[in-house]
């Protein structure tokens, strides 16, 4: 009894009841040195108009925009530095310039942030100025914007709007009693509600300005000193001194005294500030502040202490209420303390002194409320606190070593008071302790593992459920745990449901727990457990829904569960969260989540998704909340547990009323230097008015920072800024105030920034400022119309070049065009020459050898015959020469024309006549015909006959037998139509008009063997043109041609051409070109191939070939061998070709100039085939240039005979060929029967052909030996083997190996004892049949017969054998 009685008192003894600080309604803030203030002496403060809060210390001039400072120093030597770094006053004009009040002259800033002037004085105008070299207590600007100065020694400066300079000031002289002073020491002053100017004049008192006589009066005795003075609305003037306040009453003229009695905390007044309304904010040296209510004289005070909330200093000197109403006071040593009005509705309860010290009794894990409404609070290793919230008390209760009624554990993981009102609680170590309020102690509850028996003490999550049943979750591996009323103790439940973090139950009385990994349900009916793997630690579970759930998470923020199909939606930073690490959830009333992290509070609505962030500047005991430690009172109050104690507040006084705050801009650099040291802003041009930026582009590197001006939640604040023409989105930087871009492009751009307010609402206005980044000058406006007058003009020049240039090749091009006709004209007249050389030179050929015969023949007797062939080609001759004249009469173009009137029917009718016997002679369906009997028209008749020869001669001259040719006159309205129509081989369609051409002759047909000189259409088209006519024609390839001459009736065409009365009827002309035309020449026929191959192989002459296109030379040829040889013609090229290897000739006379194929094509194509081109050939030419005869032995012909040739000769050479290539075939045959041969040939011949044998009888046992193989050791192709071979023993390279074979039988059978079995196979003869029948015809003898009849001479001798073997 005595033991349970010490542990009793012990219990008592340890349970100790402390206060603890509650943080007033209104927070003040502490800004100081450690923030960037330049000295915590603060003597002014001041907002300008854009917003920007400006600190006047003893030691320089700082510009606060809510999250740095920036300082402006005197600097010695430095005009653009502050004169002095002593503060007394600040204040503004009406242009923006900053007037700072120095203990040593009043120095000023522009916008751009410069020190742009250092104010001086005269007594008037026109005065030499005075530098201020001493202190100026105070500054005022009225309504007009005339700034006054209070200064020590040259009394009260005016400085007048607009004056400039604006920093040269007036003496305002001092009016005593008659008497006018300019040095005098003026306190302090301010301006009254109507815009008069009060100060205090040292030794004289309290005075007015007056601005009609422009001089100061004395008001007032009482009050000879001041440190400050403040008019304010009422109508008095408040003047503080360092033995009291003095009110002056200006309509009375009373004055006041107030001192300690009167509510004073302090006599020594150093500063006062008007609200504005009906507050006087005194502020001493000393006792704080002592706000005074100026209709009652009511006082309140704010004091310095130790405590949070308090000022730091009693000292104030200065008091400023900002635009947002929140009061600023600098003091002396304690900086900058700033009272913000609106307050904190989040109030923290903690039990250590200072704000930012530590204890463990504050680093709260867990809450629970009795039905008293009474709080526990559970600590991290501080044990357990009980808060009394009607006594507001703290009892604590802790654990202590051997006293087991006192807590198990320190560290305390949760607190659950079940419906019958205990206090159950968790510890990490401890178990569960039951705690029993009218004892005052603890009973403890082990959680044992009865499977694996041992006892966990970690446990970390109590629940009670709908049912009252008690569930305990345990960590370490753990289980879950059930509490047996009935036993009192906790029972393991489900030893895999593990590491319980929380508790959940669901509407339909389902569990659900989360661990570090999963998401685990508890069916109770079925007792099925379903587990989904999150993969973070789940801290918390909310019902979402019927059919969803709300879990927070440890690092994977706040996630949206559908209950049926595991599938989740996230929630992060992203989406607006202040941190992924989910701690505790509260639901207020409306439904919306307050949600504990490690970095503030977020209020969340889950229907909207809407989140509002509350941080350490809104009132919070930090940024970091705890595990389990959030709680709803039972009055809707909401505690939230920390590392600097815990939160209070109610939810519904937590309202979205920030204000939107002003964004300006900062600063700017440019190109890494700060933008008033650029000389590329204008002087008058600052940050808060800057609009446009312009940059020259080696300068396009650019930083601008900003800042929303809010002073209360700067740290909630985000920005986001946009580079338009740069950026493709937003940037969204969060807290960062500065945007850099480098190296930007010549071009525009426009940046815009913007910021949210404290509570994350985005300024839909924001701040843009265009940026202009010119380009380099040769990138300019004006370099650009210089580079385009440069190109212009090379334009120009270069369009005037390539005229020029255009038209020398024009002229270039006409001259080579003309030159190319020229020489064209020249090729074709050169051709047309030496065609008309050819085809003079064949008709002489066939006069003089006819004629020379006949003088030279003994006989005298004439063959009719001959004179027949020099008459014809005589009459050929004659034609020939006619054609030359007309194409030099046409081709000069000097021609008149002797015009008479004629009957174009009889004139077509009378030429149609003249070609109708050759016509007849061809077979050629021939016809006349005309609709008229008369057409008369003036013409030349002489070159109208030409026309009409030309086309009608053509005609007949390409129809072949059994053809048509039709001739019709028409008379036309107008004209006379004269058509000539056959169906011959017809003109190609790409010769077109060419067909007119001089010179025109077309070869692309292979066929076409007709003859002519290219001049006759000609002559027909220039003819019908000179008599204003036209010509065409229409045609179809294989079909024929149409050809139409129109001629003009009547003589309006004819302008004023003489007409002759008379011309002669008949045409000399006419007549010598229808000479050769109108005679018929029997051909003699060519005789049958079957012929032919009959007289090849039954005749022992040679075999001649003769090729050329003039029947008359190949008859001719004909008559001069076909006594000595078997002679073939040809009348083409082709035809040749093909007789030639057919018929294998023993020599070929050819013509060069031929239709289709010529004689040098045709000779290259038979020295190419190794078949034929043995066959020597002789080129008969009517040219004797050496080009031809060049070109004619390249292609191999044996010799060359030029037109007109001589008989004799031709015989001679076509005799000595033959008679060579019979002696060397002879000597080959010699060589090869074993005889003895008299000819002489040539020694590359003998020594060819004694390799051969040679190579050939090395080889004779070889049975593979064959023509491949003896190339090969000749070192020759195929080809050109047999074409040796054959050109010198006139056989194949076949044959000539049999032969040489055969030689070696012989040789074996008169010079050995070999039967001739042995000698044929010993030779290579396998077949004996084959053998003898190739003996025999080769030696005309048996091989047996041959043995015996040459044997037993054992020598060859001579025989003659038939040349044909």
């Amino acid at each position: 009894m005595n033991a349970k009685l010490l542990i009793f008192w012990l219990i008592v003894f340890l349970s100790f009841k402390i206060n603890v600080v509650s943080t007033p309604k209104e927070k003040v803030k502490y800004l100081g040195i450690e923030q960037g203030l330049s000295n915590n002496y603060v003597t002014a403060i001041f907002q300008d108009n854009q917003g920007f809060m400006w600190f006047g210390t003893q030691n320089g001039l700082n510009r606060y925009d809510g999250y740095q400072f920036k300082v402006y120093n005197h600097q010695p030597g430095n005009r653009f530095s502050l004169a002095d770094n002593r503060i007394t006053e600040i204040i503004s004009d009406s242009a923006g310039r900053i007037w700072v009040a120095l203990k040593k002259g009043v120095s000023i800033l522009d916008g751009r942030g410069n020190v742009c002037g250092h104010l001086a004085y005269s007594r008037q105008r026109g005065d030499a100025s005075k530098v201020i070299d001493f202190a100026v207590y105070g500054l005022a600007v009225d309504a007009k914007g005339t700034i006054f100065a209070a200064s020590e020694r040259a009394g009260l400066l005016r400085v007048d709007a607009p004056a400039h300079p604006f920093t040269e000031a007036l003496q305002v002289p001092l009016q005593v009693d008659g008497e006018v002073r300019f040095e005098y020491y003026v306190h302090t002053l301010d301006l009254d509600r109507n815009g008069n100017v009060w100060l205090v004049v040292h030794g004289i008192g309290l005075c007015r300005y007056m601005p009609e006589t422009q001089q100061v009066h004395p008001v007032s005795n009482t009050v000879h000193t001041a440190t400050c003075m403040v008019a304010t609305d009422d109508g008095d003037i408040w003047m503080g001194t360092d033995n009291g306040l003095f009110r002056y009453r200006i309509a009375t003229r009373e004055t006041r005294f107030y001192g300690l009695k009167d509510g004073l905390s302090s006599v020594n007044i150093a500063t006062l500030y008007h609200d504005g309304a009906r507050e006087l904010w005194v502020g001493t040296d000393g006792g704080g502040i002592t706000i005074i209510d100026t209709p009652t004289d009511k006082c309140t005070y704010l004091t310095a202490g130790n405590h949070g909330g308090q000022l730091t200093s009693g000292a104030v000197f200065s008091v400023f209420r900002d635009a947002a109403s929140r009061y600023w006071i600098g003091t002396l040593r304690g900086g900058i303390n700033v009272l913000d009005p609106k307050g904190s509705h989040f109030q923290v309860v903690r039990h250590s002194q200072a704000e930012y010290s530590s204890s463990a009794r504050d680093f709260i894990l867990s809450f629970a409320e009795d039905r008293s409404g009474n709080v526990w609070i559970g600590t991290d290793g501080a044990g357990l606190t009980y808060w009394n919230r009607r006594q507001h008390t703290f009892t604590h209760y802790q654990h202590v070593g051997g006293a087991p009624a006192s807590l198990s554990n320190d560290f305390i993981t949760n607190l659950l008071v079940d419906r019958q009102g205990w206090l159950w609680v968790a510890t990490y170590g401890g178990g569960i302790n039951k705690f029993d309020e009218r004892s005052g102690t603890f009973a403890r509850y082990p959680c044992y593992n009865t499977q694996q028996h041992y006892e966990n003490g970690r446990v970390w999550r109590l629940y009670e459920d709908r049912e009252g049943i008690i569930w305990a979750g345990t960590l370490a591996g753990g289980g879950l745990y059930q509490f047996n009323r009935v036993a009192n103790r906790f029972d393991l439940y489900d030893p895999a449901i593990q590491n319980v973090l929380t508790i959940w139950e669901d509407s339909n009385s389902d569990l659900w727990f989360g661990t570090f990994t999963d998401l685990i349900r508890l069916d109770r009916k079925t007792q099925h457990v379903a587990r989904f793997n999150i993969g973070h630690s789940i801290r918390f579970i909310r019902q979402g829904g019927q059919d969803s759930l709300w879990i927070g998470t440890e690092g994977g923020g706040l996630l949206h569960f559908a209950k049926e199909t595991g599938v989740y939606t996230s929630y992060t930073v992203g989406n607006g969260l202040p941190d992924n690490v989910m701690l505790n959830v509260l639901e207020d009333d409306s439904g919306n989540f307050w949600i504990a992290t490690f970095n503030g509070i977020a209020k969340f609505n889950p229907q909207t998704k809407a989140v509002r962030n509350f941080y350490q500047s809104d009132g919070l005991q930090s940024n970091q909340f705890n595990y389990n430690a959030a709680l709803r009172l039972q009055t809707g109050e909401f505690l939230f547990g920390g590392i600097h104690g815990f939160n209070r507040f109610f939810p519904d006084s937590i309202n979205a009323a920030s204000a939107m705050p002003r964004l300006v801009l900062t600063d700017l650099r440019i190109n890494n230097q700060p933008y008033n040291l650029s000389s590329r802003i204008a002087d008058t041009i600052s940050l808060r008015n800057l609009e446009r930026l312009v940059l020259p582009y080696d300068e396009a590197v650019i930083s601008i920072g900003f800042s929303a001006l809010e002073y209360s939640s700067p740290d909630k604040i985000r920005y986001a800024y946009f580079l338009e023409g740069w950026d493709k989105s937003w940037n969204e930087v969060g807290t960062q105030r500065t945007a850099h871009y480098s190296r930007l492009e010549p071009g525009g751009y426009t940046l815009h920034i913007r910021s949210t307010n404290a509570d994350g609402e985005w300024n839909t206005e924001g701040r843009m400022v265009a940026i202009e980044v010119l380009p380099p000058w040769w990138r300019t406006t004006w370099a650009y119309g210089l580079y385009l007058l440069i190109v212009l003009g090379m334009g120009y020049t270069y369009l005037y070049y390539v005229r020029r240039q255009t038209a020398l090749r024009y002229d270039i091009k006409i001259a080579r065009l003309e030159i190319e006709k020229e020489k064209e004209l020249n090729e074709k007249k050169l051709a047309f020459f030496t065609h008309i050389s050819h085809e003079l030179r064949a008709p002489l050929t066939l006069i003089i050898n006819p004629v020379k015969e006949m003088l030279y023949n003994k006989d005298n007797v004439v063959d009719s015959r001959e004179l027949v062939t020099v008459y014809n080609n005589s009459r050929r001759l004659l034609s020939l020469v006619d054609q030359l004249l007309l194409f030099r009469q046409a081709d000069k173009e000097t021609g008149s024309l002797k015009l008479a009137r004629l009957d174009m029917v009889a004139l077509c009718r009378e030429v149609f006549l003249c070609f109708r016997q050759y016509a007849a002679s061809k077979g050629i369906d021939y016809s006349f015909s005309c609709g008229v009997e008369q057409i008369e028209i003036y013409a030349d008749r002489e070159k109208i006959e030409i026309v009409l020869f030309n086309l009608i001669s053509n005609a007949l001259k390409f129809t072949p037998k059994g053809g048509r040719v039709t001739i019709e006159a028409r008379d036309e309205t107008g004209c006379v139509a004269i058509q000539v129509a056959d169906t011959g081989a017809g003109i190609p369609d790409h010769v077109g008009d060419a067909v007119f051409n001089r010179f025109y002759r077309d070869f692309s047909n292979p066929g076409n063997t007709i003859s002519g000189f290219g001049i006759g259409l000609f002559l027909v088209k220039k003819i019908v043109e000179s008599h204003h006519g036209s010509v065409s024609y229409t045609s179809k390839e294989g079909s024929g041609t149409c050809f139409t001459v129109k001629l003009l009736k009547g003589k309006q065409h004819l302008g004023n051409s003489y007409i002759f009365e008379d011309i002669g009827e008949h045409s000399v002309f006419l007549e010598e070109l229808l000479g050769t035309e109108a005679e018929y020449i029997p051909s003699v026929p060519e005789p049958t191939q079957a012929l032919e191959k009959v007289t090849q192989v039954m005749s022992q002459r040679p075999l001649l070939l003769v090729i050329d296109d003039n029947e008359q030379i190949r008859h001719y040829v004909r008559q001069l061998f076909e006594s000595d040889c078997e002679v073939q013609e040809a009348a083409s090229g082709e035809a040749g070709l093909q007789l030639i290897k057919t018929m294998q000739p023993d020599i070929v006379i050819s013509d060069v100039i031929m239709s289709g194929c010529s004689g040098i094509e045709l000779c290259s194509a038979v020295k190419q085939d190794p078949s034929i081109s043995h066959i020597p050939i002789i080129l008969l030419t009517a040219s004797s240039t050496a080009e031809i005869k060049l070109k004619g032995i390249e292609s191999g012909a044996d010799d060359y005979i030029t037109k007109p040739f001589d008989k004799g000769i031709l015989q001679a050479r076509v005799h000595n060929i033959l008679k060579s290539r019979n002696q060397l075939q002879q000597y080959f045959y010699n060589e090869v029967t074993l005889r003895s041969s008299d000819f002489k040939v040539a020694t590359e011949y003998r020594d060819f052909l004694d390799r051969c044998i040679t190579v050939v009888e090395q080889h004779l046992d070889n049975p593979e030996f064959n023509v491949g193989t003896l190339a090969d050791e000749m070192g020759m192709s195929q080809s050109n083997l047999y074409k040796r071979v054959k050109s010198i023993s006139g056989r194949s390279t076949n044959e000539f190996i049999r032969f040489i074979r055969l030689r070696k039988v012989a040789q074996l059978l008169i010079s050995t004892d070999y039967n001739v079995s042995e000698a044929a196979f010993t030779a290579g003869f396998n077949d004996m049949k084959y053998f003898r029948e190739q003996f025999h015809k080769l030696f005309g003898i048996k091989p047996s017969a041959y043995k015996k009849k040459f044997q037993a001479t054992m020598a060859p001798k001579n025989y003659r054998f038939p040349p044909t073997i």
